[in-house]
């Protein structure tokens, strides 16, 4: 199977259970007075993962920005020993938010109207049937999800949220703290049972 086949599989399978995991994660409040949440796979052993690459994205309002926080992502994994590598990747890191309003992202998309990814084959917007799930994500929210890139299931998830502030040069500033709280505890330790 080709990379770009592999990546049309996974982004079929793993885009619904990604957002239906984000519905899920934003609908439980936050504990109080904390601004990120982080979730994992406990039986996820990570020192065995040592390269990632990034998931395809989406168009978005604030390309800038959207640069700023892939690079600041980019300085938290290589800080923790992880080197990207495009053609042969442990990981497949995803993020996705919303700045300037609230953002509704579908999470059932065979046509990949809403990323812009090429759509499953057969399905068009005539033919597909579901309308599917929409979730949102209120304004100051940043997601980044980690797959593991062989089983292309979630293993890791950190949520951010809140109020921004409007200069730019403040807010990027914002979001690189709130990227570095996120992998603060980046891999998370094995749980003992």
């Amino acid at each position: 199977m080709t990379c770009a086949a592999k990546w049309r599989e996974f982004s079929s399978i793993a885009t619904g259970i990604l957002l239906l995991l984000l519905v899920v994660g934003l609908s439980s409040p936050l504990q109080a007075g904390s601004k990120v949440k982080t979730a994992w796979d406990e039986n996820t052993d990570f020192s065995r993962y040592h390269t990632y690459t990034w998931a395809p994205s989406a168009a978005t309002s604030r390309p800038l920005l959207a640069i700023a926080v892939r690079a600041d992502v980019d300085a938290e994994l290589r800080n923790k020993g992880l080197t990207i590598n495009p053609d042969h990747p442990d990981l497949i890191v995803n993020v996705y938010g919303s700045v300037d309003s609230e953002s509704s992202i579908p999470v059932s998309d065979p046509t990949f109207a809403a990323t812009g990814r090429r759509p499953v084959d057969g399905v068009t917007m005539w033919t597909n049937q579901s309308v599917g799930t929409v979730s949102s994500v209120s304004k100051g929210t940043l997601v980044v999800d980690i797959s593991d890139a062989s089983t292309k299931l979630p293993i890791w998830r950190a949520i951010a949220k809140d109020t921004l502030k409007e200069k730019s040069s403040e807010l990027q500033k914002q979001v690189q703290a709130s990227v570095a709280k996120m992998f603060q505890d980046f891999p998370p330790l094995k749980s003992k049972r």
